[in-house]
């Protein structure tokens, strides 16, 4: 027998539906008297059953098939500001089309990106059939795709889509109804609402049922920020509408760490439409490819690697080793790592190895210090100092894994703090070193307009902060017995970058008198001062 909603009616308590396991049956006595406002549900139901009533009774939802609508919105992330310390960004504005073939597990999302990174706008494609996809069209603002997509982006865009139309976590929860318990109550906007905890491989979601309508008010889990480590992420729905007998909303939130990242509002909805079988097609020459261990890590990161798509940055390609290729030794001594988004530099010096940069996340940072092992030269040094060019994600967010292997810190005093409170975070989404180690944390601090020196005989380095409107707490790194610096975000030699980045770097190097002879850069290649000189037309200056 299937769940039906119950009659807009009120009814009296005395008057209460029986119940019979997963299902309601209609056994009700009494007259159900004149049709008026929906009187709110029997509290003798279970939390599941006023769910289900909530979005047009189990029936209607064992028949949604397909869905599609369209979006318009924008989205927001935080870790990309100028202070440490700083709030939400919005990055970009969208118009998007969402198709949703749920019997053919497949699901095409159709983006038109206005992005602040860049000032253009970006049309392009995801497509997702069973467990692979493909980005058809320009993701990025470097003027690339992603093509293939891997299985980390795979893994967020699945999460994201289920997160953000709750429906298909009902379907799951009919198909399975032991990953669905009962969690007691919250309050949520002065209401007290009942919970439901559902199982996920990522971590469990926990729905916020209005207990008088069957609404689901809210949903709240856990992902895993690559920084920030364990982080609230909440997802709110309002005005929902009934669509063929199946309510849906039409408007959704979702708030990280309490901080409003999407926001969306739909239009023509849908519901069990027919979709071309030709929407969900990969282009012929097309090889995308599952791997299941990237796909947890990216439904475990699924609000990162959502945030880093939508400026255009994709971060998904899990970059866990150290090709054979990437290393090489600049100077005696002196290695720079050069990986395919971001890079590291790693000093030798007498009390030990000093590593410039600790980009991406934990695994990027394990497979250096799995590098670090196996190199000969270095003959077990232990690893001393870990110093960071700045706060952002991308190119701190791998600090825990090095602090976890006797590493102290290095960073600007203007977001010491915030380090600190980076190093205390629990990891327990995605266990990391730091997590399982429960290490002492030592820190170094640079000066705000001063410097910090590493000595040593051979390879003693100087750590400079410099003013920069991209992060105030902007260091460079010069290794004075080379004439190397080290630089990130800045500008990134043999493809050049942000203008006036680097006109901080060049004005920087000049006003510190720094006689550099070679920029080794946080992203691209390396390149003499004089390549820096040219792009930024320093006799202009």
């Amino acid at each position: 027998m299937s769940l039906m909603p119950t009659p807009a009616v009120h009814i009296p308590l005395t008057h209460v539906c029986l119940t019979a396991g997963l299902l309601l049956t209609i056994a009700c006595e009494g007259p159900q008297g004149e049709p008026g406002l929906p009187g709110e549900l029997s509290p003798n139901l279970t939390t599941l059953q006023k769910a289900l009533i909530g979005v047009g009774g189990q029936e209607a939802l064992e028949g949604l098939a397909s869905f599609s609508y369209t979006i318009s919105g924008f989205d927001a992330t935080f870790g990309a500001n100028v202070s440490a310390y700083g709030s939400a960004v919005v990055q970009a504005s969208f118009g998007n089309d969402v198709s949703y073939d749920i019997v053919g597990d497949r699901f095409r999302v159709d983006r038109d990106y206005r992005r602040t990174f860049g000032e253009r706008t970006y049309s392009y494609s995801e497509i997702i059939s069973g467990n692979l996809g493909y980005i058809d069209g320009v993701d990025s603002v470097f003027g690339v795709s992603t093509a293939e997509m891997p299985s980390a982006r795979w893994g967020s865009t699945r999460k994201h889509m289920m997160l953000t139309n709750p429906h298909l976590i009902y379907q799951q929860i009919l198909a399975a109804p032991t990953i669905a318990s009962e969690a007691g109550v919250g309050l949520h906007d002065g209401v007290v609402h009942e919970l439901m905890e559902v199982e996920d491989s990522a971590h469990p979601i926990t729905l916020w049922i209005n207990p008088s309508t069957g609404r689901l008010s809210k949903l709240s889990t856990m992902a895993n920020y690559h920084l920030e480590r364990d982080t609230a992420v909440e997802v709110h729905f309002h005005r929902w509408q009934n669509r063929d007998g199946l309510m849906l909303p039409d408007s959704v939130f979702v708030l990280v760490n309490s901080m409003l990242t999407h926001e969306e509002y739909r239009s023509d909805i849908a519901v069990n439409p027919e979709l071309a079988a030709d929407l969900f097609v990969f282009p012929p020459d097309a090889q995308p490819m599952y791997v299941e261990v990237e796909a947890l890590w990216g439904a475990k990161s699924h609000q990162f690697h959502q945030g880093m798509a939508a400026v255009g940055l994709p971060i998904d390609k899990y970059q866990r080793t150290v090709a054979p290729s990437e290393p090489s030794e600049v100077a005696t001594g002196v290695w720079f790592i050069r990986g395919p988004s971001h890079n590291t530099m790693v000093i030798e010096q007498e009390a030990g190895l000093v590593v410039l940069e600790a980009p991406l996340y934990p695994e990027r940072s394990a497979a250096i210090l799995d590098w670090i092992a196996s190199e000969p030269s270095f003959d077990d040094k232990p690893i001393t100092h870990a110093v960071v060019t700045h706060h952002h994600h991308d190119h701190s967010a791998g600090l825990r894994e090095f602090v976890a292997a006797g590493a102290s810190a290095v960073v600007q005093e203007r977001s010491l703090d915030f380090f600190q409170g980076i190093m205390r975070a629990p990891s327990k989404v995605l266990p990391d070193r730091l997590e399982a180690t429960k290490t002492a944390i030592d820190f170094e601090t640079v000066g705000t307009m001063s410097s910090l020196t590493l000595p040593d005989n051979t390879n003693p380095i100087e750590v400079h902060h410099i003013p920069s409107d991209h992060a105030d707490d902007m260091v460079i790194v010069f290794l004075p017995n080379n004439g190397f610096l080290f630089e990130s975000d800045l500008y990134a030699p043999g493809f050049g970058g942000t203008l006036a980045r680097a006109v901080e770097l060049y004005e920087a190097i000049s006003e510190n008198a720094l006689p550099v002879t070679t920029i080794f850069g946080g992203h691209g290649k390396s390149g003499p001062l004089s390549e820096l000189a040219e792009y930024v037309g320093a006799d202009g200056l």
